[in-house]
């Protein structure tokens, strides 16, 4: 695949349709502060391919607080490059 190739706008824009149809959906289940188990299976959905045992409900758990963490900062020190990152718990 090289730059002439015509089907590199075809493969990027499916590229970017589905990170930014990720993004939407991360963000739904994130502001949405429920707790019902939708980043769960989004997370079981999206990253473990549905794999039975994967950790869906620890990666949730980490996403949840990093999130928190992330939006209790200022954001001018994000930017920055100052991210201040909730500890990581075994």
């Amino acid at each position: 695949m090289g730059v002439g190739d015509l089907t590199v706008p075809k493969r990027m824009r499916k590229l970017g349709e589905a990170f930014y149809g990720r993004t939407k959906a991360y963000d739904a289940a994130l502001s949405s502060g429920e707790d019902d188990g939708g980043l769960e299976r989004l997370i079981a959905r999206t990253v473990y391919d549905e794999a039975r045992g994967a950790p869906a409900d620890r990666l949730a758990d980490y996403v949840r607080r990093q999130a928190a963490a992330l939006a209790a900062q200022p954001l001018d020190d994000i930017l920055a490059g100052r991210p201040a990152w909730a500890a990581v718990t075994p």
